[in-house]
């Protein structure tokens, strides 16, 4: 249940047509600049060789003209040239996720946490998981949030609903999901840098008094005045001179000062420069959804809105880094004292927009994420996307697992009316058990979040959940597998102690220790943990737990995974039936592989 190559094999190929084209202009324009810088070099001969250089005046001048023109146009192509080879790699990226292929997607294992209530079961991070199907934001920071609203789903079923109507409005414009994507991978960004912009926001103004602002202009325009008075004849140029030296003083004075503001600056160029080009492709955008109409008003709310402000910052930022001309720094600083008038500027914005700008970042950090949830949902257009519905935990039709590929999903019918109701799942090796406790549970997770689900009709009301299905032993710290479980299970009953409702899935418990021991322990523990507002499923291959049904038939209900025996094997068919399994097959299998 995936969309076909088609569009993106399409897009790839427009865009390689698109990108041979844009090289040949740039071999145009390179060969003019090439032809400028000779006529100049002819100009400057001629200059020097002959006796009427008023022509070759112009050859020159036209020639330095051109050349700069040109050059413009030449960063611009540039640019040109990078958006269009990121946009073919993300096309290529989507093809080959269709194909099956995962290795260039980024896994999310940082966020990977075994004390975790779910996500180290339900392979919500790490090889093949959920995260790295999802996951296509283009910085850290974005990364962070969608990780975060998997591990922390939504409960507000409104809040879901909002986040719903935001991923079908962006999932109805792939190619602008590309354009934000393709602006944000132009420009990589470490961690540090997007986390500084914060911090950087929050230092000290460079000027703490503002009177001296006034001191100074007073003194530039004095200083201006003697400059043109000296120009035009009526003093000597001697004062001027002084002057100019005095003012170049005085910026040397602050020059330290200076430079570890510019060192600063250059630690958040990237991220500003990378934001400022995200914020014009949401600009140019219109949506429909309420939750990215308030998005876009705040960032977009009048002058002070989030785009005029990253503009003058880009300029502020640009004057900065012209300070690498040294010729140019010294005249401008010893005319006007640029470097002071500098960091003023900057001290001006920070007064403006340094209150917004974490408002802004989390705006845009907000469209990323969820252009990764888009991106999944226009991937997968068969997924639906769920209704929160009160009456029900969960109403599922046809539901399969959605990280499966098409050819190898079963779906089950799957319905949990209320809390203090829970199946007990039994079934013989590999007949689908923990495959289906997975299915339920990422497709919850998924639901929960505002994501699209794999069923036909699926309804849930949004609550806690806890699995334990993958306990592990920590020898390190003295932990042995038994105790493992046991402090898994003690984590259960003090979430269910403190939620109004929790949806749980265990998958055998109590492995650690014997039979007789497992099955009255798991038995007395469930009769326990039935009392607190939990329900969900509980699979095991202790068929005696099926006795439960007989004592709390209005709390626990049987399910199984059936096999059947023929002759030329074992016959899986990986659907949910009522009742507890009567077929084991360990026997078998063993059998087979020639083990016994």
């Amino acid at each position: 249940i995936m969309r076909d190559t088609g569009f993106y094999v399409s897009n790839i190929e427009n865009y390689n047509n698109e990108l041979i084209a844009v090289k040949y202009k740039r071999n145009i324009v390179t060969i003019g600049k090439v032809v400028c810088f000779i006529l100049f070099i002819c100009a400057v001969y001629l200059i020097i060789d002959s006796d009427s250089r008023v022509p070759y005046y112009w050859m020159g001048g036209a020639s330095v003209i051109g050349f700069i023109i040109l050059s413009v146009l030449d960063t611009k192509i540039v640019d040109k040239l990078n958006g269009i080879k990121s946009l073919i790699k993300i096309n290529i990226t989507e093809k080959d996720y269709i194909d099956g292929e995962l290795s260039d997607l980024d896994t999310g294992s940082e966020f990977s946490d075994p004390g975790h209530p779910y996500s180290h079961d339900l392979d919500i991070f790490g090889e093949d998981s959920l995260f790295q199907s999802l996951n296509r934001t283009v910085t850290l920071q974005d990364k962070k949030i969608l990780a975060e609203w998997l591990k922390e789903p939504l409960k507000d079923s409104n809040e879901i609903i909002s986040r719903q109507n935001a991923v079908k409005d962006i999932a109805s414009k792939p190619l602008w999901m590309q354009e934000f994507r393709s602006g944000g991978m132009r420009t990589e960004i470490t961690e540090n840098e997007t986390g500084y912009v914060e911090t950087w926001v929050s230092k000290p103004l460079f000027y703490n008094n503002r009177k001296y602002i006034g001191l100074l202009l007073s003194v530039n325009v004095i200083i201006l005045l003697v400059f043109g008075t000296a120009v035009l004849g009526f003093i000597s140029y001697a004062l001027p001179v002084y002057l100019f030296v005095f003012q170049l003083l005085v910026v040397m004075v602050m020059f330290k000062r200076i430079n570890t503001v510019n060192d600063e600056l250059d630690r958040v160029s990237a991220a500003i420069g990378k934001y400022y080009h995200l914020i014009k492709v949401i600009d140019r955008e219109e949506f429909h959804s309420e939750k990215l109409k308030n998005i876009k008003e705040n960032l977009f709310y009048g002058e002070a809105g989030a785009l005029y402000a990253f503009r003058s910052l880009n300029r502020i930022l640009n004057g900065f880094d012209q300070r690498k001309n040294f010729l140019i720094t010294i005249i401008l600083n010893g005319v006007y004292t640029r470097d002071l008038h500098l960091v003023n500027s900057l001290d001006k914005w920070k007064l403006k927009y340094g209150s917004q700008i974490n408002l802004w970042m989390r705006s845009v950090e907000t469209v990323d994420a969820l252009i990764s949830m888009a991106n999944f949902s226009f991937n997968h257009p068969e997924y639906l996307y769920p209704n929160p519905k009160e009456g029900v935990i969960l109403s599922a039709v046809s539901a399969s697992h959605p990280l499966l590929r098409s050819e190898n999903k079963v779906s089950n019918d799957f319905e949990l009316k209320s809390l203090h109701e829970i199946f007990i799942v039994t079934g013989a090796n590999m007949a689908g058990k923990s495959t289906f406790l997975r299915t339920i549970g990422v497709n919850m997770v998924l639901a929960m979040s505002g994501n699209v689900v794999c069923a036909d009709i699926f309804e849930f009301t949004p609550v806690d959940m806890f699995t334990s299905m993958r306990t592990t032993d920590n020898l390190s710290k003295g932990t042995s597998y038994f105790h493992a479980e046991l402090l898994r299970l003690k984590a259960l009953r003090e979430v269910a102690e403190g939620s109004e409702g929790v949806l749980i899935i265990l998958d055998e418990m109590l492995k650690g220790t014997n039979s007789n021991d497992k099955l009255n322990g798991s038995r007395r523990f469930l009769e326990k943990i039935i009392g607190y507002p939990v329900c969900g499923i509980v699979a095991t291959h202790d068929l005696a737990l099926g006795q439960l049904s007989r004592e709390y038939p209005d709390n626990f209900h049987n399910a199984c995974f059936e096999i059947d025996h023929v002759e030329s094997g074992i016959v899986y068919d990986y659907k949910l039936k009522e009742g507890v399994s009567r077929n084991m097959n360990a026997s078998i299998l063993l059998e087979e592989l020639g083990l016994i």
